[in-house]
């Protein structure tokens, strides 16, 4: 039925966090899924800047995730805590402390359509990059964004407002 409740996972901090299917399982079960301190997972594979690769490693995820259900069965997802992280240039080993703590809240539609609506400090590569400017690989965008998905994981739409940071270039 929800077929793209993986992707606000990917979209969150672009490929952080627990997978949202045993999130769901959590939730329903305490209506609350929190993350505890602990030791920091292996660094995410690396990401291109073009002339050089980039590494991300997490050095704090406390996360509290909450879910409240619509009566038109909407679920929503609020994601709050820290996000904390090293991003290292594999050629210089050059390495900036990167703090995407968000919040984010989720809206996934009955319909199988997800609104994703994230405030303050956010990352990401790819399509989340790209969309924040042109030739951007790798990017931090500290303000909001509202990015929308059909069912099928394709985005519809997306806009943000705030300051975007080329973290390509903090590394470079």
């Amino acid at each position: 039925m929800f077929k793209t409740l993986t992707l606000p996972r990917l979209i969150r901090r672009l490929l952080v966090g627990l997978p949202l299917a045993a999130l769901l399982v959590g939730a329903m079960a305490t209506g609350v899924a929190a993350d505890k301190p602990g030791p920091p997972p292996p660094p995410f594979p690396p990401t291109s800047c073009g002339s050089f690769d980039t590494v991300l490693a997490l050095t704090m995820l406390n996360q509290k995730v909450t879910f409240t259900y619509q009566p038109d069965g909407t679920v929503v997802r609020h994601v709050t805590g820290a996000f904390l992280a090293t991003l290292t240039n594999l050629a210089t080993g050059t390495s900036i402390k990167v703090n995407a703590s968000g919040p984010e809240t989720d809206f996934l539609y009955p319909d199988g359509t997800v609104t994703v609506i994230g405030q303050g400090k956010w990352i990401g590569g790819g399509d989340f990059a790209a969309m924040l400017g042109p030739n951007l690989l790798f990017a931090m965008n500290d303000g909001r964004i509202v990015w929308t998905f059909d069912s099928s994981g394709k985005t519809t739409s997306f806009s943000h407002t705030g300051h975007v940071t080329d973290l390509c270039a903090a590394v470079s």
